[in-house]
């Protein structure tokens, strides 16, 4: 163990950008086989070459979660206590989030709208009216029955409860900050044994006991050792994160601890928690520098995250209309596989780019000017 609290810790994490490209590509694989197998329908052969690893593709949410935690606590390293403090972090988060969510979450309500003539799917809601209240809920991120407009949506109500309690959490002094996060947590396991958790948070108290949280409080953790300069090997534990997470991949489909939501902490959070402060203790430590294709990738990551579903909606139209036959996805062989596969990862990574440059970015740009002028 060492503590090198003298180090200059840098404005941007090369390794965190990485690992938001990782986690922003194992969801993007997870649901092009998910969609590759609704669309080979009963070919068994094509169903069982989308199955295994990719069906575990969703703890990219998992990686998030924990990264976000300790981007929290690490960009906020030399915030004050002050009710203003507090308000300019909450701001930040909030102009963070929602701008981009509003535009993807507008194109689905478009899409359902010229579709199904509501703003919402038929199995989401019973009518009009309530697609209407469904549409208001989806856009605010307020927990519902169902998932949201965009059904990614469900892991921005669990961010933005993240940032809510965390903001409560900076008027401590810095120094106690590691005892409210674990009070925190505390909380979260006593609310999740008496609330049996969901896979996605329906209303508030599910969202408040939902064990999802722990991944975030572990990842502040891990943030608060980093920004303290306690580093214990950190190339070592981030070897030992990326393996347990490779097998956590591979094997979850039989682990069967307890339900889903507390399964999937219990297998991802370790692992991810361990890749997440090696990885980036690796890099302050040794100036190591991450694939810069994967960094890039992490800059565009929320775009990515946000939109590669609406393009698997749109390339499922267009390809089920002019795929030539022998090639539409159920065919005979794997070649209608790579080529749909390939389409739907250049298009999604493409509109991804787009949306960070046109959207994204300028929006961040926007209002960060804003908060420099109040």
């Amino acid at each position: 163990m060492t503590k090198t609290s003298p180090i200059k810790l840098p404005q941007r994490l090369d390794s965190i950008q990485a690992l938001r490209g990782i986690a922003a590509l194992l969801v993007l694989f997870f649901h092009l086989a998910a969609f590759q197998r609704q669309m080979a329908e009963d070919n068994p052969t094509d169903i069982a070459l989308t199955t295994g690893l990719w069906d575990n593709g969703w703890a990219g949410v998992d990686l998030f979660f924990v990264i976000s935690g300790f981007i929290m606590v690490y960009v906020t390293r030399q915030s004050g206590r002050s009710f203003s403090d507090v308000r300019r972090f909450l701001t930040s988060r909030i102009t963070r989030i929602y701008p981009l969510w509003w535009v993807c979450a507008g194109i689905m309500a478009l899409y359902f709208f010229i579709t199904y003539g509501m703003p919402a799917a038929p199995d989401r809601v019973s009518g009009p009216d309530e697609a209407f209240r469904f549409a208001v809920k989806s856009f605010l991120l307020i927990p519902q029955d169902v998932p949201p407009m965009l059904g990614l949506g469900w892991t921005l109500i669990h961010e933005m409860f993240f940032y809510i309690v965390f903001a409560g959490l900076l008027f401590l002094p810095r120094g106690v900050l590691p005892l409210g996060l674990m009070i925190w947590a505390v909380i979260t396991v006593i609310g999740a044994i008496f609330i049996s958790p969901s896979s996605y948070a329906r209303n508030a108290l599910e969202t408040f006991a939902s064990p999802l949280s722990l991944e975030f409080i572990a990842g502040g953790l891990a943030g608060y050792l980093v920004t303290t300069g306690r580093f214990y090997a950190p190339k070592v534990l981030a070897v030992i994160g990326g393996i347990l997470a490779v097998i956590g991949l591979a094997g979850f489909s039989v682990i069967n601890i307890g339900p889903y939501t507390t399964n999937r902490v219990l297998v991802f959070l370790l692992p991810f928690v361990l890749l997440t402060y090696g990885w980036v203790g690796h890099e302050i430590k040794t100036s190591a520098k991450a694939p810069q294709w994967l960094v890039r990738l992490g800059d565009w990551s929320y775009s990515l995250y946000l939109t590669h579903y609406i393009v698997l909606v749109g390339l499922r139209r267009i390809y089920r209309s002019v795929a030539p036959e022998g090639l539409d996805v159920g065919a005979a062989g794997i070649w209608d596989n790579v080529i749909f596969a390939f389409l739907a990862l250049a298009l999604s990574i493409l509109t991804s780019a787009i949306f960070y440059n046109l959207v994204e970015r300028p929006s961040l740009r926007f209002f960060k000017s804003l908060r420099r002028s109040e």
